[in-house]
């Protein structure tokens, strides 16, 4: 048998799973785009109307209370960045303060349940601790506080 001349260029070999993969991997990033453009397309056109009968003036007022046709949304805006503040005010030195102790203080054995714990906990989108958090933590903050809301 004859050798076969090679161009001494490396041809790819590819195997049809590995074809498959790479079209499932595109297929899927291709998706994610799309659904990420019709979610701002669906926001644009229910939220264009009320765009349009309330004055711009209106919308940057200090009132929020739709009921009565005041929509002012400095107010919300005021008490996310309050909320923001505040979340960071607690969770920077915490973050911090775990980090330093998983990785100079804590013993071997305490840093190999921890670290994975809080890998896991890192992991966890926002709107799941959220929905836990009404769950579970507001009913306890209303019969604790003895508040009429959590």
């Amino acid at each position: 048998m004859t050798p076969r001349p090679t161009t001494g260029v490396a041809e790819p070999v590819r195997n049809w799973q590995e074809v498959v993969l790479s079209r499932a991997v595109r297929l899927s990033g291709y998706s994610a785009i799309v659904f990420v453009g019709l979610i701002f397309f669906f926001l644009v056109r229910e939220g264009l109307p009320a765009l349009v009968e309330v004055p711009l003036a209106d919308l940057f007022s200090l009132r929020w209370y739709p009921i009565e046709g005041y929509f002012g949304v400095l107010p919300l805006i005021t008490g996310s960045l309050i909320v923001t503040v505040g979340a960071m005010a607690v969770a920077i030195p915490f973050g911090i303060g775990t980090a330093m102790f998983i990785s100079g203080i804590a013993p071997r054995w305490a840093r190999e349940v921890l670290k994975p714990m809080v890998e896991l906990l890192g992991g966890l989108p926002s709107v799941v601790l959220g929905f836990l958090g009404i769950l579970i933590l507001s009913p306890f903050l209303r019969l604790a506080l003895d508040l009429p809301t959590g």
